[in-house]
């Protein structure tokens, strides 16, 4: 009986084109589909790398925190009392509310006129006593030389010198003499009665004042860090 020969050899061809494919399957598992340990390593590093990149920017914004905190240390206060009157202490405290909070710092100017300003309608004072030629007289912004007093106690304390203080013409009651300082407004800065100090010392200070049931309250502070 004779082999058919045709069935033999497509059997044959059959076979070795699975073979083929086998290889191929096998070869596309090994090589392309599953990745390679250095490149497994490397993509896995990259990831740790991002992670560090994202902790030094937290760690930058945290670094600008800063770790010290200021220090305020009281160095002088006093209180200055007076009878007054309800327009007199509404301007003795806008008057306060200029300066309450100011920080100067080491050789910075306190000029009264440039921090308070002028007591006058427009800038929201009203009239109450005031000293005018030796002679009581009602004007705006009565009051405002307490404020004024109990600034210059402050820095009488630790020995900072004014470099423009004028007295009032009449001893003051709620000052000892030489221990009041009045300002006065002119449109004619020659005439003008100014306050005006510089901080000698080599740190910040910092006034807090209030006026409180006609009194006027100041505390001084040196800002350390």
């Amino acid at each position: 009986m004779k082999r058919d020969n045709r069935n033999e050899g497509f059997l044959n061809f059959a076979f070795i084109c699975f073979l083929i494919f086998i290889l191929i399957f096998s070869f596309y598992n090994i090589y392309v589909v599953a990745p390679k340990n250095s490149e497994k390593e490397t993509f896995e590093e990259n990831i740790e790398t991002e992670d560090v990149e994202k902790g030094d920017v937290e760690t930058t914004v945290t670094n600008t925190t800063p770790t010290e905190k200021v220090q305020e240390i009281l160095i002088s206060s006093c209180i200055v009392k007076h009878e007054s009157s309800e327009d007199r202490d509404y301007n003795m405290s806008l008057a306060c509310s200029k300066i309450d909070g100011l920080v100067l710092q080491p050789n910075q100017e306190f000029n009264w006129f440039e921090i308070v300003g002028e007591a006058s309608k427009e800038n929201g004072y009203k009239k109450a006593p005031v000293i005018i030629n030796k002679k009581s007289a009602m004007g705006y912004g009565g009051g405002i030389c307490q404020v004024a007093t109990a600034v210059y106690n402050l820095i009488y304390q630790v020995d900072i010198v004014p470099t423009e203080l004028h007295h009032h013409s009449l001893q003051s009651s709620y000052a000892a003499k030489g221990m009041d300082a009045t300002v006065a407004w002119s449109n004619k800065e020659k005439n003008r009665k100014n306050f005006v100090f510089i901080n000698t010392k080599d740190y910040p200070i910092k006034i807090k004042i209030h006026e409180e049931n006609g009194n006027v309250v100041a505390e001084l502070y040196q800002i350390s860090e």
